[in-house]
């Protein structure tokens, strides 16, 4: 699929998002002398990520065509606490979609991670790297993953990317799409339950902290394609990023 035009410029809002992060709001960021010590969710649920040690509060940046962003350099990251809203789905039939506007400035195959989901057991949900310039993410989904290319031709990206997965009988599909541009992955998935669901922002776990910037987040409980294609639409047109046809 590609993003295509819209009459109107649609709202996260319009589908009900769990979590929507968006460093484009002032009003969101608090921070002192730059450093972030709170990045509030814009979608109502309270889902506010935090850093209160200040020697890992990332900054207050410009990484992404001139908007404002939140940047980390490698040694810190935000988190969100465990919230009953974002784990609503996260027994056996996991849905959700994931976005994500983002620009890396390194990279690695085990570092840089630029968000991660997590369950009590530190099994893993979903992660999300920068894997290199030309295969910029790896991604789990219990004990899946895989590194679509993306054809940065040694330029560093900006990415909007998108995770979709829905549940299905016996496996589910799981949507990768970058600026627009899908992959498609079936997996199967059995006996997931959580009871606890930790989310880091530049990071796994308190480790491998992403370098970068990030723009925007935005999480929803649900698989909608009329919310995928929009959201696309309205994180393309903001951020200034061309949908790869």
């Amino acid at each position: 699929m590609s993003v295509i035009d819209s009459p109107t410029t649609p709202t996260p809002l319009k589908y009900s998002p769990s979590l929507w992060l968006d460093a484009t709001d002032t009003s969101t960021i608090t921070s002192s002398g730059g450093s972030v010590s709170a990045w509030r969710d814009k979608s109502g649920n309270g889902n506010h990520s935090v850093q209160a040690t200040g020697s890992l509060q990332p900054s207050i940046g410009t990484g992404i065509n001139g908007l404002q962003t939140i940047d980390g350099d490698g040694t810190n990251y935000l988190n969100i606490p465990d919230s009953a809203v974002l784990r609503a789905t996260m027994g056996l039939q996991i849905t959700y979609m994931i976005f994500v506007v983002y620009r890396p400035t390194a990279f690695g195959a085990s570092t840089n991670a630029v968000y991660n989901f997590t369950d009590d057991a530190n099994s893993g949900l979903h992660l999300l790297r920068a894997r290199s310039i030309d295969t910029a993410v790896e991604s789990w989904m219990s004990g899946g993953s895989f590194n679509p290319t993306i054809g940065g031709g040694g330029t560093i990206p900006v990415n909007i990317l998108c995770r979709a997965y829905r549940f299905g009988t016996g496996a589910s599909q799981a949507n990768f799409l970058i600026n627009g541009s899908s992959t498609d992955l079936t997996r199967s998935v059995s006996g997931l339950t959580y009871t606890s669901l930790d989310i880091d922002i530049m990071s796994r776990n308190g480790t491998v902290p992403f370098n970068g910037s990030i723009g925007e987040m935005i999480f929803y409980n649900t698989y909608n394609a009329d919310a995928l294609t929009d959201v696309l639409y309205y994180l393309s047109n903001k951020w200034g990023i061309i949908a790869l046809s």
